[in-house]
């Protein structure tokens, strides 16, 4: 098997500015690369992993990060939105046998993953307790605040440290939605004041269904 890595897709959202992790998504993302370096250099067993976390974390991002740019690592991700049982089973078999990480992205934990489906095969939920877990949960002011910040330098628009402070504590807790307030921006008529204006912005953000 040729050594590749197979990314379901380049994240559509804060994806314009220059990429820069929170601290969590940092350290889950050392965590990870360590771990599938360790599983591709044992002799056999299971060769998958798990990130959770809900719409907006940056899951998908910090694969695309980690994984994208490295071709020499055999890494496929897969979202188990996408996927039943059967073919997860199937996928998590044929991973093994090929010395592939396969790297299995999803809102929720394992645990509750096919709770209410059928013909789930037996030895599945083995399979997925025994895989490494990792969390990302919704980033916070913080996160946000960095990101917002990269935005508005490349969209040429200029807020003091108060007022990109504010936007950032008011935007949703999705890493899409510094550059939906950006994109509110660009478009923006003529406001009473530059709170109306902001507050305009605000009122219009938009985040894409994906990381």
């Amino acid at each position: 098997m040729s050594q590749q890595t197979a990314l379901p897709f380049a994240p559509r959202v804060h994806g314009e500015a220059p990429y820069r992790p929170s601290p969590r998504q940092t350290e889950v993302g050392d965590a990870l690369t360590r771990q599938a370096e360790a599983l591709l250099r044992a002799p056999g067993g299971l060769t998958t992993l798990v990130l959770h976390g809900p719409e907006g974390a940056g899951k998908t991002r910090l694969l695309f990060e980690l994984f994208g740019a490295r071709p020499e690592l055999p890494v496929e991700v897969l979202d188990v939105a996408e996927v039943g049982p059967m073919d997860l089973f199937a996928e998590i078999n044929r991973s093994a046998a090929v010395r592939q990480v396969l790297v299995l992205e999803a809102r929720i934990a394992p645990q509750r993953w096919y709770r209410e489906a059928e013909n789930v095969p037996p030895d599945l939920l083995s399979r997925l307790h025994a895989s490494p877990q990792f969390h990302l949960d919704r980033p916070g002011a913080d996160a946000l605040f960095a990101v917002l910040c990269a935005d508005l330098s490349l969209h040429g628009h200029k807020l003091n440290d108060a007022e990109a402070r504010m936007v950032a504590d008011r935007l949703p807790r999705h890493f899409g939605a510094p550059r939906a307030f950006c994109r509110a921006l660009d478009r923006a008529g003529r406001q009473p004041s530059r709170r109306a204006l902001l507050n305009w912005a605000l009122e219009r953000v938009h985040v894409a269904p994906k990381d």
